[in-house]
Order: structure tokens, then sequence, then C-alpha cells
């Protein structure tokens, strides 16, 4: 079977316009999608999007030429990124519904992104990682509610506890493989799961209704 040709590489001139421009628009569409009401506008967006779509898929070169456009100037990419990032909620203003939107995408992002090293780079079938995210959480949260702890301070506190029960469980872990390993952190999600819905300080949904009777 025949390769794919190698793309030409692009000058630095030419990759850092590339690098900046494509992140602007991807940029400006996401905000588009975010402001338009629905009906028509939102159909035309979506059948814009999959045109790009297509057209990476008839047209293998684009994707190649942005990887090595990227390649090629990573500082500028991550610095374009950055800004972009800082600066969007600033566009969206006091649309809180949006803001929501864009706070649950980047939580999610973050989980993928985690996953996406686990079982894809390290090849390492962790399925705890929502345990450890919810012990995150559920720390954060009640040091904020109950202590009123700033959430500038709770934050790396809830990311130290994460890491801490991420150790409790992955050093005996790490002694299972494959389907043992994967079983052993099903086994650790559920058990966290069980814990922070039973336990009375966490005021979740069944601890408040035990309470109540």
């Amino acid at each position: 079977m025949q390769g794919r040709a190698s793309p030409d590489v692009p000058g630095i001139a030419a990759a850092t316009v590339f690098a900046i421009a494509s992140q602007i628009i991807g940029a400006a569409f996401l905000y588009l999608i975010l402001r338009v009401d629905g009906g028509w506008q939102v159909v035309g967006l979506l059948a814009l999007l999959g045109l790009g779509f297509y057209l990476l898929e008839r047209l293998p070169w684009i994707a190649d030429y942005a990887l090595a456009s990227f390649a090629r100037v990573p500082l500028v990419a991550m610095i374009t990124a950055a800004v972009i990032v800082l600066a969007f909620p600033f566009f969206v203003g006091s649309n809180t519904y949006i803001l929501h939107l864009l706070i649950v995408a980047e939580l999610y992002a973050v989980l993928a992104l985690a996953l996406n090293f686990q079982l894809g780079s390290a090849n390492i079938p962790n399925f705890a990682t929502g345990a450890s995210y919810g012990i995150g959480a559920y720390v954060s949260a009640l040091l904020a509610i109950n202590f009123g702890v700033s959430f500038w301070l709770t934050l790396p506190v809830a990311a130290l506890a994460a890491t801490l029960f991420g150790f409790i469980i992955g050093i005996p872990s790490m002694r299972t493989r494959d389907t043992y390993l994967a079983l052993v952190t099903i086994a650790f999600g559920v058990v966290v799961q069980q814990l922070l819905n039973n336990f009375s300080w966490t005021t979740t949904p069944k601890a408040m209704v035990t309470s109540a009777r």
C-alpha cells in the first residue's frame, strides 16, 4: 500500500500566519455557534463544519500542512492558544449559560486528556479516572462550603488529595496486568462512588434523605 506523500515543509512566516489564523478562525466559529439563537443559523454552521470535515477527508494534504505548520512554530501556536483561551470569556460577556458550557467542556477535555495519556500513550487500562476526579471535586467543594476556603487554595489541595489517593490505589494496582488491572481500577471507582454517596459529611442526596428522617 502506497503511503501518503509528505507535505512540503512551510516556511516560518507561512507557518506562523497559518498557526495564528487557523486558531483565530476556530475560536470565531466556536463563538458563532455559542451565540446563535437557533434555526437555520445553526444548520448553516453545522453544514459548514461538515464541509470542513469532508475537505479534510478528501484533501489529506490540508491536515498534513496544518501539522507541519504547528510543528514548525510550536511556541507561536501555544502562545496564540493561551491568549485565545484567556480572552475568550471576555468576548462572551455576562452570558452565564455560555460560560457554563465552556466550563463543562473544559472539565471534560481534562478528563479526555487524562484517558488519552493513560490508555493511548502509557497503555494503562485505568478506569478509576472518575474516582480521582470525584475525590478532588469533593475535597474542593467541602473545604469551600464548610470552612470558607478560597477557591485558589482549594484547587491545589484538591489536586494533592486526588494525587495521594492515586498513589494509594496505583502502587498495589501496578502489580497486576491487563484485564486484572482494569478490574482493580473499576472496583476502586465503584467503591469511591458508594462511599461518597453514603457518607453523611459529603451532603449527598442519600445522606440528606437519611438526615431528614
